[in-house]
């Protein structure tokens, strides 16, 4: 009897020990197994950095190649696009006798404007009209990489020239910088937007002369502000703005209701005297003779005020004196 429980104990003990090696054995796989998935992901993770860190390297051995007025044009372009701003290159100027003269008519822009960490250059080449120095801008070569285009002003008459080369980064969500070409002035002109894609420099959008960006696709315009100049931007101000990603103008009544300061000085009129200054550019002496007996306020800068109502292309507003009167949306005035 005595035996047989020995025996028992014996195959138990020996059971017990061939389980604890089985169990052993897979715990040695499976640990060799989570080593072995621990030092792929390590490998890949190094890849990946060492990818990051070339297209790094990559970009700065770009930037140190560049000559000192390319390295200028590149932490200038940086900036603005920092702030949604566009970085702008006037292509001619007005003398004071108001002479046309043409120049930055050929150059080129250096930065990265497909994301792909290197940095590529933007060439440009004016045409001129009978190809006379003091022709008008009629045309812009265009070329990056291997890709070359010729963009055409809008109109035949020429009234649209070409004013302006810029830079801007329309959406910060996507890795391109866009670039575009300005015809015409301001709040009567036209941007074409382009962006380089697979190689190619494509056309992605045309809208009224850009003035700001939202960074995610809304392009701010002249002429679609509550109040705009040369200097000062407010994004509270606007009334409508072009959606890069729809191709369309959308109009928004973000502002009503809203307390804002004032980013510079504004003149507050009866309806019908705001009315009057609405819609093209005009000289502060013209303002003044068409909105004589009709002023009813002035907002000084910094000077708080409220928007009541959106109406007719103009907007009511409400002072920090307690009176209401109008100011004509969708105007500028030219320095």
């Amino acid at each position: 009897m005595l035996s047989k429980l020995k025996v028992k104990v014996l195959n138990f003990i020996i059971i017990i020990a061939i389980t604890s090696v089985l169990v052993a054995c897979q715990g040695e796989k499976e640990a060799e197994n989570v080593s072995q998935t621990q030092e792929k992901q390590v490998a890949e993770n190094k890849k990946e950095n060492i990818t990051i860190e070339t297209e790094d390297k990559e970009a700065t051995n770009d930037y140190g190649k560049l000559n000192e007025e390319g390295k200028e044009k590149y932490d200038i372009v940086k900036n603005h696009i920092e702030k949604n701003l566009p970085y702008e290159i006037s292509v001619q100027k007005y003398t004071s006798d108001g002479q046309r003269i043409n120049y930055n008519t050929e150059g080129e822009i250096p930065y990265d404007f497909n994301g792909d960490g290197k940095i590529e250059t933007l060439k440009y080449k004016i045409g001129l009209s009978n190809n006379q120095d003091n022709g008008t801008p009629i045309n812009c070569e265009l070329t990056m990489g291997n890709d070359t285009i010729v963009h055409k002003t809008t109109e035949e008459s020429y009234e649209m020239e070409i004013s302006e080369i810029g830079i801007i980064d329309v959406d910060k969500n996507d890795k391109y910088v866009d670039f575009y070409i300005n015809e015409g002035y301001l709040s009567g002109g036209v941007s074409v937007i382009y962006r380089y894609v697979d190689e190619k420099i494509k056309k992605i959008g045309e809208c009224r002369g850009i003035v700001a960006t939202s960074g995610d696709g809304k392009v701010y315009y002249w002429g679609g502000n509550l109040h705009e100049n040369y200097e000062v931007f407010d994004e509270n101000l606007v009334l409508e703005y072009y959606d890069i990603n729809k191709n369309e103008y959308v109009e928004t009544n973000q502002i009503i209701g809203k307390k804002l300061k004032a980013p510079f000085e504004i003149k507050v009129y009866t309806k019908d005297g705001a009315l009057e200054i609405n819609g093209s550019p005009m000289m502060e002496d013209e303002i003044e003779k068409a909105t004589k007996g009709k002023l009813v306020d002035l907002i000084k800068k910094n000077d708080e005020f409220t928007v009541i109502d959106l109406s007719d292309g103009v907007t009511k507003v409400k002072t920090n004196n307690g009176k209401e009167g109008w100011v004509g949306g969708f105007h500028m005035v030219w320095d």
